[in-house]
């Protein structure tokens, strides 16, 4: 079985997956990051004032 198989007979146990790894610490910690720059341009923040935000969440 290859990737290309897995990924297509069983794409929604690895959609599930996937949501559970996002709405997961270690999910949301990647999310942060990932878009990290988008939100301190959008809202005016520095580094220092997303560590508050960041135990907020968890």
């Amino acid at each position: 079985m290859g990737y290309r198989t897995l990924l297509r007979d069983h794409r929604s146990v690895l959609s599930i997956a996937f949501l559970a790894m996002f709405s997961s610490s270690l999910g949301q910690s990647y999310f942060i990051g990932l878009f990290k720059p988008p939100f301190q341009t959008t809202w005016g923040l520095v580094s220092a004032s997303l560590a508050p935000l960041m135990l907020w969440l968890r």
